[in-house]
């Protein structure tokens, strides 16, 4: 590793930036003699046509850092992270920016990685001031120079302090910042003003073949965003960092969002909203702290007048606290806690997760060098439901460490992304992100340190897919038609310090699930924090997060859905193929459908469940209509269900049976422990856990 040792002096910060002040803000004052900063690419590219990925690091040891800045740019796009945290990125190598990393540094190894892009044939090139200052107020110079190391292969844990990059090549240097051609500031034209400069422009977004972005809402008007949902009438709620809740709407109808409003201004830093029967309900800082609230608008003016705390947390670190909130299939609320928070208040002992256990170790423990974590003890980060007005709380599943979103499947099987530990990377207890199908009573092994369960133990769950470093986000289950049918039934999860949007393809496995998973859409930056489907069938996304640029986009097909498919019918049929049932709007929809239907409602959904020439997936959603709906089917129904020729709809009575105890099904629930489906043996236990017969 280097050791600092050329002195200069902290640059100026960058502030109404112009073609020519660019240059004089990387300049050094003319009394010292310090090198100026060098422009550097992959020496092994190619340089007649540099378009691709190159990847930069300087590492080096700090002992008692006081403070550190970095002042970049790069031709074209560049991504910023430091020991593995995403700082910043940038587009425009004419507008560098300054980031203060005093933060971020540590005692110890550190590493200032930069993902650089260039899209187009032409000149690349990547330039970086970096000026540390330590505690005796020595000053070191660790600009862009012959002692940066580049890779056009990007390799797993590259952005990590710990990474060993002594196999990569030393960057090639293009030429000082001031003298490098094309870079150079051109003279002034005679008229004073300076030469417009056009540089070559490429797309913030690299999205899916046949797909587009469009940007709906700017950073300007809302800020920077932590979470959002749709209500019931397709407007969005969005939480703002550091703010409240904002309210966005579509006032002419022209599928444009065109007015933001406040909302509410009680609860900050809301991490989860959910949308449901004309309410709120957010995780964030209100009232009473940390907590889960439900809000409400009681003169419908689209402001909040009534706000009630359900659910007390206790926090340690913020972005480890209480994240998204969600409606489950049962009509409970699921929330998703990071593994800094506790529930302050009773917690029943009727939940499926009970029985957490640290683990038998050797001792003494290794923890986090650092202390992040450190003493931490089970469960860590968990999901837990409770009733609509919080009066009774229920551990679900728990050894998580920070997972900040949570979605159902159409069939009703939770899931979410947990994040890794970064510090770990390297180290033989390290886990990577992982994506997970969260079963009732599930153990998922996170423990702080070394005492993380690994995946061959036999009572620690195992991921549906490994997803390597990052920090994962919002989550949302595409269960439209908008899209083309191979994107239809997947998860798309989004990953802020990766920049990315995958789009995973869940797959039962026995009685688990398996999944591969792909890139949708990458930004340079993609500051990514929330997805939802909107009523239109599109996936949008809002940006934000540690102070980066808000905004709403929608990504939508570029083809067109066949009237065939967009046609939902009429009367039950509609229901029956109502989209994203569970979301707020597609819910208003529905309800208004039982309304107009009368009686006829309970006598249809009944004889279309019972009808075995249809399609299961006809009946097992009429089974869900009459779950949220209501009337609950019947315990003859469910035991006759139970028998189906169709797995799934075995594996919904077995569900069902576990939400309404009854004596007939307590009767044919223990026989479904041995049919020959693995799926619907777990469904039919965990229904037995919830009966209480264990």
């Amino acid at each position: 590793m280097d050791t600092p040792r050329i002195p200069t002096r902290r640059i100026a910060c960058w502030t109404g930036m112009t073609l020519i002040a660019m240059l004089s803000s990387f300049s050094s004052p003319a009394s010292l003699t310090a090198q100026e900063p060098q422009w550097i690419w992959a020496a092994e590219q190619n340089a007649g046509n540099p378009v691709g990925t190159v990847f930069f690091r300087r590492a080096f040891n700090l002992k008692g850092g006081q403070s550190a800045k970095i002042q970049i740019t790069c031709d074209d796009s560049y991504t910023l992270l430091v020991n593995g945290v995403r700082i910043g990125a940038g587009q425009d190598w004419r507008t560098p920016q300054e980031y203060d990393l005093t933060k971020h540094l540590q005692e110890g190894v550190n590493a200032v990685c930069v993902s650089a892009v260039k899209r187009e044939k032409g000149p690349a090139g990547m330039v970086a001031r970096l000026t540390i200052v330590t505690r005796d107020g020595r000053e070191y110079d660790l600009s862009t120079d012959h002692r940066w190391r580049s890779s056009v292969q990007r390799f797993n844990g590259w952005e990590q302090a710990s990474f060993n990059d002594r196999r990569w090549q030393t960057a090639k240097v293009l030429g000082p910042i001031d003298k490098t051609e094309p870079w150079v500031v051109k003279p002034a034209e005679p008229s004073g003003e300076p030469k417009q400069q056009i540089a070559e422009g490429s797309p913030k977004f690299r999205v899916m073949r046949e797909f587009r972005v469009e940007w709906l809402v700017k950073g300007e008007d809302c800020g920077s965003l932590l979470a959002m949902t749709f209500n019931e009438f397709g407007h969005v709620i969005a939480s703002k960092e550091g703010g409240g809740l904002i309210l966005i709407r579509d006032v002419d109808g022209d599928g444009r969002f065109d007015r933001v409003s406040p909302y509410c201004n009680e609860v900050k830093n809301c991490q989860g909203i959910l949308a449901l029967n004309g309410e709120a309900f957010v995780t964030g800082d209100g009232p009473d702290g940390p907590g889960l609230y439900r809000l409400t608008d009681n003169d419908h003016d689209g402001r909040i007048d009534d706000v009630t705390t359900l659910i007390k947390f206790k926090n340690t670190v913020t972005e480890h606290g209480a994240h998204g909130v969600v409606l489950g299939p049962d009509g409970l609320l699921y929330v998703v806690l990071g593994n800094h928070t506790t529930i302050n208040g009773e917690v029943s002992d009727s939940g499926p997760y009970r029985n957490f256990y640290e683990g038998d170790l050797v001792q003494p423990r290794y923890q986090d060098p650092t202390g992040h974590g450190a003493n931490l003890k089970a469960p860590g980060g968990m999901v837990i439901r409770t009733n609509l007005d919080g009066t009774k709380i229920e551990r679900v599943a728990g050894g998580l460490r920070n997972p900040y979103d949570i979605a159902f499947n159409s069939f009703g099987e939770l899931f979410t992304a947990d994040a890794d530990m970064e510090r770990d990377h390297g180290l033989p207890w390290y886990r990577p992100t992982r994506t997970l199908a969260l079963q009732p009573g599930g153990e998922y092994g996170w423990r702080p340190g070394w005492a993380k369960w690994p995946t061959y133990f036999f009572d620690s769950l195992p991921a549906m897919i490994d997803t390597g470093a990052g920090s994962p986000t919002g989550l949302a289950f595409y269960d439209h038609f908008a899209f083309p049918i191979r994107h239809q039934n997947t998860l798309f999860v989004g990953d802020w310090a990766r920049g990315q949007i995958l789009q995973l393809t869940p797959r039962t496995n026995g009685a688990g699930y398996e999944s591969d998973s792909q890139v949708f859409v990458e930004g340079t930056p993609l500051s990514v924090t929330d997805l939802e489907v909107g009523p239109d069938g599109a996936l949008y996304f809002c940006s934000g997060g540690r102070g980066t640029e808000g905004g709403i986009y929608r990504v939508v097909w570029t083809g067109k859905v066949p009237p065939a498919v967009s046609d939902l019918g009429a009367g039950i049929e509609q229901a029956l193929r109502q989209p994203q049932l569970g979301a707020a709007w597609a819910r208003q929809r529905v309800a208004k459908i039982q309304h107009e239907l009368g009686d006829q409602w309970e006598a249809e959904l009944t004889k279309l469940v019972q009808d075995t020439t249809l399609d299961p997936k006809q009946r097992l959603r009429a089974l869900d209509l009459m779950q949220l709906f209501g009337p609950f089917p019947s315990q003859a129904l469910l035991v006759d269900l139970s028998q189906d020729r169709d797995g799934l709809l075995r594996a919904k009575a077995a569900y069902m049976m576990g939400l309404h105890p009854g004596k007939e099904t307590a009767e044919r629930l223990p026989e479904m422990l041995a049919d020959s489906d693995p799926f619907v043996q777990r469904i039919a236990c965990e229904s037995h856990v919830r009966r209480g017969l264990t």
